[in-house]
């Protein structure tokens, strides 16, 4: 007997309820994903887009991010979308990503795994990765506020404004 198996993009889903940010913590959407060179700028902003963030990441991460910011996927599974459906398998999933530290100019991140007897894990990780699964399962990011005061861009620093981030139909234009 043959069975099909579909697989489903994890952020097909939608997004979970509101929930208030941690004590501490900020929610920070990512508003751009701005190509450099060997790399990419993940830009990050609070709603009213008074604190802006700008994480360099290598290409890699800023096209995942990219193609997770703008819910596309590829014919075959890429790294984050093989962890997302590993977890599925194993009865767990993603339910928190913090950036909650920055040690030389380098973001520190945690995620929080929640497996099916609800027990939870968290797990330092790379705040590029974080980003990426947050977005594939339509989590919020979360940022320490003494991350941000220490991080903001001023406006006139940006790497792009805003309302001119690329929205090109393709990702491989992207980046």
């Amino acid at each position: 007997m043959l069975v099909a198996l579909l697989i489903v993009p994890s952020f097909a889903g939608k997004r979970r309820p509101k929930e208030r940010p941690p004590d501490g913590f900020q929610e920070m959407v990512v508003q751009a994903v701005v190509p450099v060179p060997n790399g990419a700028v993940v830009v990050l902003s609070d709603k009213s887009q008074a604190n802006v963030l700008h994480m360099v990441v290598g290409p890699t991460e800023g096209r995942t991010i990219f193609l997770r910011h703008e819910r596309r996927t590829f014919q075959r599974p890429l790294t984050h979308d093989l962890f997302d459906e590993i977890m599925g398998f194993v009865h767990a999933e993603v339910v928190e990503v913090r950036i909650d530290d920055i040690r030389s100019d380098t973001f520190v991140a945690r995620v929080t795994v929640q497996t099916k007897r609800r027990k939870r894990h968290t797990i330092d990780a790379r705040a590029s990765d974080s980003i990426a699964m947050a977005l594939g399962r339509g989590l919020p990011i979360y940022i320490a506020n003494h991350v941000i005061a220490k991080m903001a861009v001023r406006p006139e620093d940006q790497v792009l404004p805003l309302e001119d981030a690329p929205d090109s139909d393709d990702p491989r234009d992207a980046l």
